[in-house]
C-alpha cells in the first residue's frame, strides 16, 4: 500500500517503528563490533620465551669450539586439545680485526644426526670487518609430552680458518605460542622456560 493512503497517525506510528529498529540494529552492529574486536586482541592461549647471549668470545686462528644448547619446558595441561608453534632462532655474527675472514657455524644434532645449517662466513654481500647471518628451527619442542618436564637440546659449532682471531657472538632465543586464543585479555598461561648454554668439545 503506497504512504499516501495510510492516514497521519498510522505514519507517525509507522516512522516511530522503523527509527526503533534502526536504533536496534545499530545497538546490535555496536555489540558485534566490540565483541570482535575483543577476540582479535585476546592473546594465545599459553606462550613462553627465554633467551641469552654468547660473546663476544674469542676464536683463535684455526680454532673449533663448540656449544650445547638446552631447554627444558613443561607444557601445561592446555596444551592437549590445541597446536603450538616452539621455535629457536640464533642471530650469528663473526667479527674480526681486518677486513677478511673464513669461517663456518654448524646447528647440528647433539648426538651426530642431522645438520640444520652450515654457514660460511663472510656471508654473500658481506665485505667488511663483520658478517652476519640469522637461523630459525621451527618445531624445538613439537613433540614434548603434556605436563611432563621435557628437554630438548642441539649443538652449535664455530670454527676458524684463517690465521688470524675472530670474536663470535650469538643471540639465542627459544619462543612458544599456542595457536588456540584465550578466552579473555591477560588469560594467557605463562610457560617458563629453562634456557642454558655450555661449552662441549667438538
Amino acid at each position: 500500500m503506497p504512504a499516501w493512503s495510510y492516514p497521519p497517525w498510522e505514519l507517525c506510528y509507522r516512522g516511530s517503528m522503523d527509527r526503533r529498529y534502526a536504533v536496534l540494529a545499530a545497538a546490535a552492529l555496536a555489540t558485534l563490533a566490540v565483541d570482535c574486536k575483543g577476540k582479535d586482541e585476546s592473546g594465545p592461549l599459553f606462550q613462553g620465551s627465554e633467551s641469552l647471549e654468547l660473546g663476544p668470545t674469542s676464536l683463535e686462528d684455526h680454532a673449533i669450539r663448540a656449544w650445547m644448547v638446552t631447554a627444558e619446558v613443561s607444557l601445561p595441561r592446555q596444551a592437549e586439545p590445541s597446536t603450538w608453534e616452539s621455535d629457536v632462532e640464533m642471530d650469528i655474527l663473526f667479527s674480526s680485526g681486518e677486513a677478511s675472514m673464513d669461517a663456518a657455524f654448524v646447528v647440528r644434532e647433539c648426538n651426530g644426526g642431522t645438520v640444520h645449517a652450515n654457514l660460511i662466513f663472510p656471508r654473500e654481500g658481506d665485505a667488511g670487518s663483520t658478517s652476519d647471518e640469522s637461523f630459525e628451527l621451527s618445531r624445538f619442542v613439537a613433540d614434548c609430552p603434556i605436563q611432563e618436564a621435557c628437554v630438548r637440546t642441539l649443538c652449535v659449532e664455530a670454527s676458524n680458518h684463517r690465521s688470524a682471531p675472530l670474536e663470535l657472538t650469538v643471540g639465542l632465543s627459544v619462543t612458544l605460542r599456542s595457536d588456540a586464543p584465550a578466552e579473555d585479555d591477560g588469560d594467557t598461561i605463562n610457560v617458563p622456560i629453562d634456557l642454558t648454554l655450555e661449552e662441549i668439545v667438538p
